[in-house]
This record gives C-alpha cells, sequence and structure tokens, in this order.
C-alpha cells in the first residue's frame, strides 16, 4: 500500500470544454464494439461550449505540477463552476454517476443524521476523486480517504483534491488493490471505521450477465476502471463492509442492467443489508432508468438470516431533469452545488465563471 503524492508534471494548456469522446487521434472501437460500451447518462456540467486552451498567463496562479499535461489531460471547470477537475484526453473521465454518488450519500446521511456530519468517509476505488471532492466540499470538517488501484488515476486524483483546496491533512488517495487491501490499522491494532464508505466500481464482470466484454481500442485506464480486473464487485462490498460501524452508511451505485447482481452480491456478505434502492433516470421523459442507487448498513449483531432483518426501503426514482435536454436538476440538488465553495485558486477563469454563475 503506497501514499501518493502529488508527481511534478510538464506545464500545459488544456480545454475547459468536457467532450464525451476522445479527440482524433485516439484509438476508437467500431460502431459494434461501441455499442457494448457502459451507456452514460448526459454530463450534468454547463452547456457545451468549445472554448480556447488555457494560456500560461491563466494558470500561472497554479502550482505548475497541477497544471494538465499537454496533450495527455484536460482541465474543467464543471457544476455549477464549483470544480476544477485534470481529466485524461483518452483515459477514464468522470460522468454523472460521480455525481450522483456524492448526492446520494449526502441526502441519505442528511435524513438519518440531521445534527450530525461524518467525521471519516472512504471511498474504494476513486478514480479521479470528483465523489470525494463533492463531499469534502460538503463537509468540510471531514477527512476523506481514496483508495485506487491504478497508478495514473491516483496521481491525478491526488492532484484534483489539492486542485480544488481539500489535500493535505484533510485528504489524502492511497494507491491500492482492492482484492489485497485493508485500511490501515492504528497504533492499537486496530480497524479504523469510517460514517461513511462509498464505490462507484467497475460495473461489468468479463463474460458475465451483461455479456460486455472490453472494446478494441479502449485505453487501459478505461477498460480497469469499466470492467472486473483483480477485484470484482463482492470484493468492493466486503471491504466497504470491514470499513464500517453499526453506525456507519455504505453506498453504491451500478448500472441498472446489473442490478440483479449488485444486490446477489450484497446477500453473499453475511454483514451487510440492503436498506435503500433508488433508480435513476436521465430525464421525466425516459422510459428506462439508467443506473441504480443502493444504501447498506451492517446487520445488527443478534439478526437472524441474512437480509431477514428490517424492510428494504424503496425511494421514489431520482430524475436528473425534467425534459431530455435540460441542465438544470430539482430545487435541491441546484441548492446543494450553489453551496459548494468555488475553487481556491484566483485564477482569471475561475473567477469569471464563479461571478457569472
Amino acid at each position: 500500500m503506497a501514499f501518493v503524492v502529488s508527481p511534478v508534471l510538464y506545464p500545459s494548456s488544456g480545454s475547459v470544454r468536457f467532450p464525451r469522446r476522445c479527440s482524433a487521434h485516439c484509438a476508437r472501437a467500431t460502431n459494434r464494439e461501441s455499442a457494448t460500451q457502459r451507456q452514460e447518462p448526459a454530463e450534468p456540467a454547463e452547456p457545451r461550449k468549445k472554448r480556447a486552451p488555457w494560456t500560461d498567463a491563466q494558470l500561472a496562479s497554479l502550482p505548475r505540477r497541477l497544471w494538465p499535461q499537454r496533450g495527455l489531460e484536460d482541465l474543467h471547470v464543471i457544476l455549477r463552476r464549483r470544480i476544477l477537475l485534470l481529466q485524461a484526453v483518452c483515459g477514464y473521465r468522470a460522468n454523472t454517476d460521480s455525481q450522483l454518488l456524492a448526492y446520494f450519500a449526502v441526502q441519505q446521511w442528511r435524513k438519518r443524521n440531521p445534527t450530525r456530519e461524518p467525521e471519516r468517509v472512504l471511498e474504494l476505488g476513486s478514480g479521479n476523486g470528483l465523489v470525494s471532492i463533492l463531499l469534502a466540499k460538503t463537509w468540510l470538517q471531514a477527512h476523506v480517504t481514496l483508495v485506487e488501484l491504478q497508478e495514473s488515476l491516483a496521481q491525478r486524483g491526488q492532484r484534483n483534491l489539492e486542485l480544488n483546496g481539500v489535500a493535505n491533512h484533510r485528504a489524502v488517495t492511497i494507491q491500492a488493490d482492492i482484492a489485497e487491501w485493508e485500511s490501515s490499522v492504528d497504533v492499537q491494532g486496530r480497524m479504523p471505521m469510517y460514517d461513511i464508505v462509498l464505490t462507484n466500481p467497475p460495473f461489468y464482470a468479463l463474460g458475465g450477465v451483461s455479456g460486455r466484454h472490453p472494446p478494441i481500442g479502449l485505453s487501459d485506464e478505461k477498460r480497469v476502471a469499466h470492467f472486473e480486473s483483480s477485484a470484482g464487485l463482492t470484493d468492493f462490498l466486503r471491504a466497504m463492509a470491514g470499513a464500517m460501524s453499526h453506525h456507519s452508511l455504505g453506498f453504491v451505485i451500478q448500472s441498472i442492467d446489473e442490478r440483479a447482481r449488485l444486490l446477489d452480491c450484497i446477500a453473499l456478505v453475511n454483514d451487510l443489508r440492503v436498506v435503500c434502492v433508488q433508480r435513476v433516470f436521465h430525464s421525466r421523459m425516459s422510459v428506462r432508468a439508467t443506473r441504480v442507487l443502493v444504501m447498506v448498513t451492517l446487520r445488527s449483531p443478534d439478526a437472524g438470516e441474512p437480509g431477514s432483518e428490517g424492510e428494504r426501503e424503496e425511494t421514489p426514482p431520482i430524475y436528473l431533469h425534467d425534459h431530455p435536454q435540460d441542465i438544470r436538476y430539482d430545487d435541491a440538488h441546484e441548492l446543494w452545488l450553489r453551496d459548494l465553495p468555488g475553487p481556491p485558486w484566483p485564477l482569471e477563469f475561475a473567477q469569471d465563471a464563479l461571478a457569472s454563475s
């Protein structure tokens, strides 16, 4: 297990554009193969406007290790101009799932703990860090730990923490394999417990129920993020259970196509019980859900057979938008985003964006 530090990178300029695909020089799958890729809801960022690349003058207030690497990374201002995010041009890129998982956790925690904020948050499979950044900006005193398998994503995630002012003593990224990882033991030899544990695990088991296989041309970073490798879904859930106390809440997001497999895997982890299941639709016009959100807790020590304790709460679905072309969310969702603190850097682009939001 290695703690990831921010690497020194070559300075360059990036783009605020948040494209849904790699640029033309990236390898692409065939149309038939592309159809098997993970289907994403529409990007919940600002209106997609193509802008000029950042200039060195605009980036001058940033430490150079936080500048996007030329030709390899983009720098984006997203989610009502509250988040700065470095992303790979041709690797793994955040989508609506990260925002949904964070929002679900915030709403469910506040519903059950109206007078208390979480002190410790753990994200398993943290990607570029967006989920943890959103939670760290929501709860300004919380300590956040991110665990990520891929070195490139772990390093980028740590830089994104710093870009958003939540690094140093309050948030740290650990590069580790969930299949082998156990949260670090304290000096008394006890496992630390977390108030909130979240995961957006790889959606697909190779050759599993979905019958999906990585498309030809898919980057290694995307492949490992989207398809199970050393750790399967049950490994993520066991790691989640191992980091929870009986007062903790665990949160998972999955493709709606994998809903049954997710619930079956939770049932295999005897320590966990499902408390809440919520489907996600892109808009009120959508006829089919795209994602499922699940909240779990630890079973009470005196509970009976797995799954017998308590009633499962089927909450009303989440509709991201009223209409397919909308970019606005419901009032509670918008208020959550607007209340997040903005970027900590006096960058020209960030100040202009915040002034106009």
